[in-house]
């Protein structure tokens, strides 16, 4: 015997999602770039090891203080 949902499932929920991008110029300078038009961001630098720190922990504390979804 098969059982077939007859109801559609639910509608998925979009997760949060943050881009942090890292942006390099000829001129051997990056910036870093959020998604997020609320966060402060480093002026444009060519201390590289320095900006991929930054992105990183910024994305860290984006995922951080994320919390889950009550119906998650």
């Amino acid at each position: 015997m098969t059982t077939a949902h007859t109801a559609p499932p639910p509608e998925r929920v979009p997760g949060r999602a943050w881009t942090v991008r890292l942006t390099g110029y000829a001129d051997r300078s990056a910036t870093v770039s959020c998604s997020n038009t609320a966060c402060t961001m480093p002026a444009r630098s060519k201390d590289l090891a320095a900006l991929r720190r930054f992105a990183a922990q910024h994305a860290a504390a984006h995922a951080k203080a994320a919390t889950v979804r009550a119906n998650a």
